[in-house]
């Protein structure tokens, strides 16, 4: 019996080895009795598509995982993941980046596979650059600045006044004027930096504007005049050009005509920008000689408060001394506290320690020819209240001192600046009568009861 079954055993043998099938295509293993059916079944894997490129990049990525997974999770290298089978992602920087999958079975099994270096994405140039709105203007200036840089990640803004910003976009206000340089410094992912500039130009609030006053305006040589600046803006420099062939870059200079003559002046001023103004007063000084013969009275275009300070000569003492001037059909005035204004007639006398109103178009000078034979001045009889009155010093002199005959009466002296058409500063008694009313001007003295004015003022 058991060569029988001997013989039937390789009685199949031969019948296999004739059919051509070996032994590992009929599904045994060399070793094992059993057929492995899940051999190789269960694998992970994946592609992605593009690998690399300029960010930001979008990559689709395709699960070609075996044994048919029931769960994924993708981690993409860049702290963001995925529940998806075939997810698409977007790189937003520049970066080498590895990925992984991870697949669960449905019998619980899980598997992973990582692709170190997968995706590479490309940072884009780095440009800096941002725009400015406004540029220029008056301080307070609020500008607003826009971002138009390309592959930046950090910003850094130096607003060259001392602040700082790190937001891509900022609104910043120059509190003050000048020239700013902004600076604009940009880094990407890959640690490279690039950085564009800029001025901001910022000017005063206050417009600028030449613009000055001398006292006296005339008077004997050698004639000393204190020039004011009174410009707007922001002044960093100046010229001061006096019309006798001198000048000065100071604020308020101090000045000595030493010749008889009528001088113009003219002040310039710059801002720290470069912009410039210049202001020019002709036959602004007049400066003459101290003789018994005669001087003048200078005159603005516009109204003007003026006086004579000596007795005129005959036949020269008149409002005809106004006749010149092109008044452009203004009356010369007079004010009298018992009939108000009162219009002046060419024969009305002109005296000392009056007053008169006058127009003129353009500056001009009124010549003045004295009367040597009576230097003897009629004092006048001040009333309560408001009145017009002249001085008979060619020279500035203290108010205290050029009212000292009423100073039991006076409280108020009220000067008109012709140049600028609107009254100075009132002077007080005993408040500031310590500054001076000017030669050849008029005034308005208010009385708290009536006195007798004279010319001595000793």
């Amino acid at each position: 019996m058991i060569q029988y079954w001997a013989i039937l055993l390789v009685s199949l043998a031969l019948v296999v080895s004739c059919n051509g099938v070996s032994g590992e295509e009929s599904g045994f293993t060399s070793g094992s009795p059993f057929v492995s059916g899940d051999a190789g079944s269960k694998s992970v894997d994946f592609s992605g598509a593009p690998t690399s490129g300029r960010a930001p990049l979008m990559v689709m990525f395709s699960d070609l995982s075996k044994g048919d997974p029931s769960g994924w999770v993708w981690n993409f290298g860049d702290g963001y993941s995925s529940g998806g089978e075939n997810p698409v992602h977007t790189y937003a920087y520049g970066g080498v980046y590895s990925v992984q999958l991870t697949v669960q079975y449905p019998d619980g099994v899980s598997s992973s596979h990582i692709k170190e270096g997968y995706i590479q994405a490309y940072p884009l140039p780095l440009d800096a650059n941002f725009s400015a709105v406004p540029q220029s203007g008056q301080a307070p200036l609020t500008v607003q600045f826009s971002d138009r840089s390309t592959g930046a990640m950090v910003w850094l803004w130096d607003f060259g006044d001392g602040s700082q910003s790190m937001i891509p976009n900022p609104s910043h206000t120059f509190t003050g004027p000048g020239t700013y340089p902004v600076t604009l410094k940009v880094s990407n992912e890959m640690g490279e930096t690039d950085t564009y500039n800029m001025e901001i130009q910022v000017s005063s609030s206050e417009p600028l504007s030449a613009e000055f006053i001398g006292s006296p305006r005339s008077g004997v040589v050698p004639l000393t005049v204190q020039f004011t600046d009174q410009s707007g803006g922001e002044i960093i420099s100046r010229a001061w050009d006096f019309g006798d062939g001198t000048g000065d870059s100071v604020k308020d200079p101090c000045h000595s005509y030493n010749q008889a003559g009528t001088y113009p002046v003219s002040l310039t001023i710059w801002d720290i920008h470069g912009n410039t103004d210049s202001e020019t007063k002709s036959q602004y000084i007049i400066a003459h000689d101290d003789s018994p013969t005669g001087g003048s009275i200078p005159v603005s275009a516009g109204w003007n408060f003026v006086s004579v300070p000596r007795n005129l000569a005959p036949g020269q003492d008149t409002a005809r001394i106004f006749e010149h001037l092109d008044v452009a059909g203004h009356s010369a005035l007079l004010y009298e506290p018992s009939r108000g204004w009162v219009p002046l007639l060419r024969t009305t006398q002109i005296k000392p320690l009056m007053a008169v109103w006058v127009y003129s178009t353009k500056s001009d000078t009124v010549p003045l020819i004295y009367d040597p034979a009576s230097p003897v001045i009629q004092p006048r009889m001040l009333s309560q209240g408001w009145n017009t009155i002249g001085f008979s010093s060619t020279r500035p002199i203290e108010a205290g001192i050029a009212l000292s005959s009423v100073s039991d009466g006076w409280q108020n002296c009220l000067g008109f600046n012709s140049l600028l058409q609107r009254y100075d500063p009132m002077i007080i008694k005993g408040v500031n009568d310590e500054l001076a009313v000017q030669p050849y001007g008029g005034y308005w003295v208010y009385m708290s009861n009536p006195g007798i004015f004279t010319a001595d003022y000793s």
